[in-house]
């Protein structure tokens, strides 16, 4: 299955930035096999708009804006914090 770049992006954003799901974690998430997952994150230098050594370099994209696949990894992603948690996320990734 082909996957899109913004799909890859999210995913490796996911998996490189602070309290950051390991491919395993985030295989049995999003249905992506965790060796796909894992070849990404080396390859992420070649996808547009990720970098793997500053992920939070990358300017955020008005949630409005995001794919379906962005908005399930943020779904995701924020099902397993906490309240205090889940703020800091919502700050971050400028959901409101």
């Amino acid at each position: 299955m082909e996957h899109t770049s913004s799909a890859r992006s999210s995913m490796v954003r996911t998996m490189t930035r602070p309290r950051a799901k390991n491919a395993t974690s985030q295989a049995r998430e999003t249905g992506i096999v965790q060796p796909t997952l894992s070849r990404w994150l080396p390859e992420a230098g070649s996808v547009t708009g990720v970098s793997p050594c500053e992920p939070e370099e990358t300017p955020a994209r008005r949630p409005q804006d995001w794919t379906l696949e962005e908005i399930l990894g943020a779904v995701l992603e924020a099902s397993h914090f906490s309240a205090e948690e889940l703020g800091a996320f919502s700050r971050r990734e400028e959901i409101h």
